[in-house]
């Protein structure tokens, strides 16, 4: 008896775990007008959803051969994971949290460091000078276990790519085939309708490659502006860090936590099929 109440009871434990682990759940809206993958939020206005506790907005669209994505990212700390570190963006087929195959993108700085200035929002070129350095190639990993194949950016076949900044804000755009083919080898290889896992991860970022640098993580502007609007906008008056970056950056403050996100999105359907 004693062991059949165990049993009982580990089985509600595990249960109760997979809940909090639950991805959050979006619909793709069905590209009916043209996507510019240029690291631009203009063909997403209206179109992204804010992802609460992320600090992070997620827009998703599909037509029968790719899927869009448009990442925007307010959250300052979440953005020097971002560049210093990469960003990898993973995709399940079967709906779930299977990281089998994905892009990675940017690479990060492996092993450089960010040009000065680039942590102060009141330095605009330094941010478009780091942000175009790290997106000169993209890594392609899976499906298989050990498969890693990275390729200048420019020339990923069927793989569209491509980070820009407005004004403090970070926008990642993305379209990768749903189907392989001839022109297309690297796939999510599935159909519109069905249900897709997309996992955001970040390595993490680690602050002490910054304190030798003049200024340290300090400069203009706060270091959470709130969550973004649909369509990329920031709502006015968001908090920050009260000396100006981002909390945890400033005096030895503690190490932000990398990013890891899981969304379940059901791909749309084509009006002709809607139809049947």
């Amino acid at each position: 008896m004693s062991t059949c109440i165990l049993s009982i009871i580990l089985v509600c434990f595990a249960l109760s775990s997979c809940g909090c682990s639950a991805a959050v759940e979006l619909s793709s809206e069905w590209r009916d007008r043209d996507v510019v993958v240029d690291g631009s939020d203009s063909d997403w206005q209206g179109a992204t959803t804010y992802l609460k506790g992320s600090n992070l907005a997620l827009g998703v669209r599909n037509d029968s051969t790719y899927l869009y994505m448009c990442v925007i990212l307010n959250d300052r700390q979440t953005q020097m994971q971002v560049l210093a570190s990469g960003l990898t963006v993973w995709f399940d087929a079967r709906g779930g949290q299977n990281k089998a195959f994905g892009f990675r993108f940017p690479l990060g700085m492996q092993g450089n460091q960010p040009p000065a200035g680039i942590e102060r929002r009141d330095d605009p070129e330094e941010a478009r000078q780091l942000i175009q350095q790290s997106q000169s190639e993209l890594e392609v990993i899976g499906p298989g276990k050990d498969d890693r194949e990275r390729m200048p950016s420019m020339v990923a076949q069927g793989i569209t790519a491509k980070l820009g900044n407005r004004q403090g804000v970070l926008v990642y755009e993305l379209r990768v085939p749903l189907r392989k083919s001839a022109s297309n080898p690297y796939a999510i290889d599935m159909g519109e309708g069905q249900f897709l896992g997309i996992c955001l991860e970040t390595s993490g970022f680690n602050p002490e490659m910054m304190k030798d640098r003049p200024g340290g993580m300090g400069g203009g502007g706060s270091g959470r502006g709130g969550p973004p609007q649909a369509g990329g906008g920031m709502p006015p008056g968001g908090g920050g860090s009260p000396r100006g970056g981002p909390p945890g950056m400033q005096g030895g403050g503690r190490q932000p936590e990398p990013l890891k996100l899981w969304t379940r999105v059901q791909l749309a359907l084509s009006i002709a099929s809607g139809a049947k």
